[in-house]
């Protein structure tokens, strides 16, 4: 068996988009000037798509490759070839097996379209000039050989290469991959990767030309021009603008640097017509006047519908379903195919107090995939969902830094904080995301949907229950021990506010349920027993003997987590959005941190 047999069940090359895909959701993202530049030119740059789960990445993928090979007869005299790697399986094998199968994944699907005789031709000339290579390194003969063929198709034709779901790779692949796809640009190919976190920090780049707007305004496709290097956007570039400086010696350049472009919410009006579209394609005429022209015979729900009996009207339910799945694509399907299974209105009226079990299913399986990945980053991300959800219930979200203080985590200035505020986002896979309808400086975590944090807080996972248990036994001041803007020097000094803590400290009782290390049930932590002989000693026992007094976050997930369901109320902002997470804060406040961690 080949490697490339090995490897290919990580992922596939094609991706069928199903009957019930509604088009028109993803139209305000193909109107997006970054999107379609991308898509009509040769030698753009790289597009990083990102989004929670069920956004629609995927499919959006798909459609683009359908819009891109569409337009080919717009200009017959350039060819178009299209790459695509839709990752289904978080990859595991060893990275020069993966990297291999990938360039020749790549190769076979650029070179399709060519006849036979180009293809080996290109390869046979890479063998004669990398022979020794390939004699001793599979991976770069592998390499050479994609290489060779795509500087040759890319420079007459079009090449694009998509890659979805790259959050599948390992950290350390993931790193290798992006170094690829960036050689892969330079050599004349339009890349568009997806992922749940954007991969690069963007800056704030303004138009100098924009009339309407004199102050300028942030844009993502711009060009500067090659001497001065004054920035111009695609609209004042088509009028035909030229540069203050150069006048009529102006060189504009197009600026190939990354874009991300972040899928942060549909239009509630396409996303009223879809569920209308949908209704009316499985049930018949009911009201809604979509626009599917081939809707079936009346359903029983449709009857029920006509008759009236339960009050409820065909736009209510539409709007009703809009409202319980925030927006979310992948969640208006899961309730769109319960009212298809349903006979009558009324059986749609049943557990409305309830998730439903496909939408517990879904989310499971996002915890499960969470799971996979190394010990120490599936606890830090439900200690963080736990944290997220039981915290923020009430204001649909919680601080940056009073998340920072529940995980026990200390950052020192902006740069540790946005570094291990990342960390969280990657680990966390997209179902935690930064509500970007604050303040930059009340920057707060939420969880991507209300419906995931209902479902977190209300013990449907064992897992993210035996988190939420060691936060509330691991909830000892212990920002009391450590000051930042105090003296430390003299913990016993007359005054000093750390001395007076630390002799506290030798009278504390906590009055909580015992940990994992407790020595018997009926036994509470306690740091009364402490022995303190010397000044300095005092100090370091003391910190010790506290820090193992109280009990880890989470050390593990365990068998048989305790289980209490609670009927909590759980309210979050409406929009919750997606944005970069190196944007928006710009220094540590020390002093709220020590403060929330209280």
């Amino acid at each position: 068996m080949s490697k490339t047999q090995i490897i290919r069940p990580y992922w596939n090359e094609t991706f069928f988009i199903q009957g019930d895909i509604y088009e028109r959701l993803f139209d305000r993202f193909f109107q997006c000037d970054t999107i379609d530049y991308w898509m009509r030119h040769k030698h753009a740059y790289q597009i990083h798509c990102a989004g929670p789960p069920g956004c629609g990445k995927t499919t959006f993928t798909a459609l683009a490759v359908r819009r891109i090979r569409a337009t080919l007869h717009e200009n017959p005299d350039t060819k178009t070839y299209i790459a695509t790697i839709y990752m289904v399986e978080d990859i595991d094998t060893d990275e020069n097996l993966f990297l291999e199968s990938f360039f020749h994944s790549i190769l076979r699907q650029f070179t399709s379209g060519k006849t036979e005789q180009m293809s080996s031709h290109t390869l046979n000339e890479n063998g004669r000039t990398d022979t020794q290579s390939q004699s001793r390194n599979p991976t770069t003969a592998a390499r050479a050989g994609m290489y060779a063929t795509v500087e040759k198709v890319a420079e007459q034709d079009r090449c694009f290469l998509f890659v979805d779901d790259i959050d599948r790779c390992a950290t350390r692949l993931k790193e290798l991959l992006e170094c690829e796809l960036r050689v892969l640009q330079e050599k004349g190919v339009n890349i568009m990767v997806t992922s749940h976190q954007p991969l690069f920090e963007e800056f704030f780049i303004s138009c100098d030309y924009c009339p309407e707007s004199p102050s300028g305004s942030y844009i993502r496709l711009y060009w500067s021009c090659d001497v001065c290097k004054e920035q111009i956007c695609r609209k004042c570039k088509g009028r035909g603008t030229l540069c203050k400086t150069c006048k009529e010696e102006t060189v504009w350049l197009l600026q190939r640097e990354p874009a991300n472009f972040i899928m942060d919410f549909i239009d509630e009006k396409h996303m009223l017509d879809f569920v209308a579209w949908d209704l009316e394609r499985e049930h018949g005429e009911i009201g809604l006047g979509s626009d599917n022209h081939s809707k079936p015979p009346l359903s029983s729900l449709s009857i029920s519908f006509s008759e009236g009996n339960s009050g409820t009207s065909a736009h209510a339910l539409v709007k009703n379903i809009c409202t319980q799945t925030s927006a979310n694509i992948a969640l208006i399907r899961l309730r769109l195919d319960m009212v298809h299974s349903a006979l009558s209105i009324n059986d749609l009226g049943e557990d409305q107090d309830r998730l439903p079990k496909s939408m517990q299913t879904m989310f499971q399986h996002g915890i499960d995939r969470i799971m996979r990945q190394s010990t120490s980053d599936f606890e830090l991300a439900l200690n963080a969902i736990a944290a997220v959800a039981s915290l923020g219930n009430v204001d649909g979200g919680i601080t940056v830094a009073k998340l920072m203080a529940t995980l026990h985590k200390r950052p020192t200035d902006a740069e540790s904080m946005l570094e291990q505020l990342g960390e969280i986002l990657r680990v966390t896979q997209g179902y935690l995301v930064l509500d970007s309808s604050v303040p930059e400086e009340d920057t707060k975590v939420v969880v991507y949907v209300p419906e995931f944090g209902n479902w977190a807080l209300e013990a449907y996972n064992d897992d993210i229950e035996w988190a939420r248990s060691q936060l509330r036994t691991s909830t000892l001041p212990r920002s009391k021990t450590h000051d930042l803007t105090r003296d430390t020097r003299s913990p016993t000094a007359e005054g000093n506010a750390t001395g007076r803590i630390l002799g506290d400290l030798k009278r504390y009782q906590v009055n909580s349920p015992p940990g994992m290390n407790s020595r018997s049930p009926s036994i509470p932590l306690s740091r009364a027993e402490t022995e303190f002989d010397t000044p300095k000693r005092e100090k370091l026992d003391g910190l010790r003997t506290f820090s193992s007094a109280s009990t880890p976050l989470v050390s593990s997930p365990r068998a048989t987590p305790p289980i209490s369901r609670r009927n909590t109320d759980y309210l979050t902002a409406k929009d919750v959005k997606m944005r970069t997470f190196g944007l928006g804060i710009s220094q540590v406040d020390e002093e709220n941190l020590r403060e929330e961690a209280l």
